[in-house]
């Protein structure tokens, strides 16, 4: 596979994973008993939000008034009674009540971080600031239930260790950075073809592994990240073989990854004896169209054809094209096979007989390659 693909790959089996251990997180935290949890930090948090907020200088919407009545509403278990404003529109102080059930505490964590993403929408960060300190109160509360020696506490242990362990895999590093939504609504705030080369370093790989486990599609598809980086970085399309220098290298610098990953010892082999790919040529000439399909973000074949229709002056048009494939060995490798089909797709005339045909006119192609013989200088000015 290559880089967008591999990106999408991992970042879907990432997803997967983190619902999985969520899940079972949820479960774990279900079985724990719903006892009464005393509410000390959380008033005590309650208090210091109060404090923090100067009415004279602070805009109201950044208090967290309503929402801080809501919570007590909740805890105290007889919401419909308790109003949170008078009858002129002033709210109406309603004190946290000294123990809560535990269950209860958890729905106002949730409702707590709900409104949290609301405000980092809205922009308005003392809100959240303010918000924060709240819902670190009810956590503390809730984990009161740490120290509880009844079989509630014992439950309550172990769901705790098994939610540490998944916010260490999947909310922390770089997982949780390409876990992230994009601000527009995309995936992942991170581009997919970008995706692999960012888990591809000391600390990027323990992140990876720790969250995908024994993940068989996850590991495989970054080994062909590092098949592919080392494709990229030392082959030679025209040989078909690995630069052996560049090879050793370029695995000498990823060394501590690549044993991680369990591939260091099959890249060494493919240095030494300079063989990188056992595949066809077809199937090669497929695999750098497809690279150069998705560095250029457009299909490469019409890409060329529509770049060189009209152009006046067809190597500036070739070095335009080259430009953009950034330097991607496999990306120019699949637009030069993209230029050359096009010439000869330029070059077919009808065949005559009872079904209709094309061939490739000597005649044409003779005319066509001069014409192009400004950007074929370009594309292959190397060679």
């Amino acid at each position: 596979m290559e880089e967008q693909e591999i990106g999408q790959v991992t970042h879907g089996r990432l997803k997967t994973a983190k619902r999985i251990s969520r899940r079972q997180a949820t479960v774990l935290y279900d079985q724990v008993p719903n006892v009464s949890v005393a509410t000390d930090p959380l008033k005590t948090a309650v208090k210091r939000v109060k404090m923090d907020y100067a009415e004279s200088v602070d805009a109201p919407e950044t208090y967290p008034g309503d929402i801080i009545g809501r919570i007590a509403k909740k805890l105290k278990g007889n919401e419909r009674e308790i109003q949170l404003f008078d009858a002129k529109g002033n709210p109406i102080t309603v004190e946290i009540p000294q123990t809560a059930k535990f269950r209860v505490l958890r729905s106002a964590r949730t409702t707590v971080m709900d409104e949290i993403r609301t405000a980092e929408f809205q922009g308005n960060g003392q809100l959240v600031r303010r918000l924060k300190m709240l819902q670190e109160g009810i956590e503390k509360s809730i984990d009161t239930l740490a120290d509880d020696v009844t079989s509630a506490g014992e439950k309550y242990r172990l769901a705790s260790a098994f939610y540490r362990q998944h916010a260490e895999r999947f909310k922390e590093g770089t997982v949780a950075d390409v876990l992230q939504p994009g601000k527009r609504g995309e995936e992942t705030k991170i581009p997919f073809s970008n995706i692999a080369q960012r888990f591809f370093t000391k600390d990027g790989v323990d992140d990876f592994l720790r969250a995908v486990g024994d993940d068989k599609i996850a590991t495989d598809a970054m080994k062909d990240y590092a098949r592919y980086s080392l494709m990229n970085k030392a082959f030679n399309p025209y040989t078909g073989k690995l630069n052996t220098s560049t090879a050793y290298n370029w695995i000498n610098k990823n060394t501590k990854v690549l044993n991680k990953l369990g591939i260091r010892d099959e890249l060494v082999v493919a240095a030494k004896t300079g063989r990188a790919l056992d595949v066809s040529q077809a199937a090669l000439d497929t695999f750098n169209k497809s690279v150069a399909s998705k560095v250029l973000q457009a299909d490469v074949f019409e890409m060329v054809k529509t770049a060189f229709t009209g152009s006046r002056n067809y190597g500036a048009t070739a070095q335009e094209l080259l430009a953009l494939t950034k330097g991607d060995v496999a990306a120019q490798a699949g637009l030069k096979k993209a230029v050359a089909e096009h010439i000869l797709e330029s070059s077919k005339v009808t065949a005559e007989g009872f079904f209709t045909d094309f061939k490739v006119s000597n005649a044409a192609l003779t005319k066509q390659l001069r014409r192009y013989a400004p950007a074929l200088r370009e594309l292959y000015k190397t060679e």
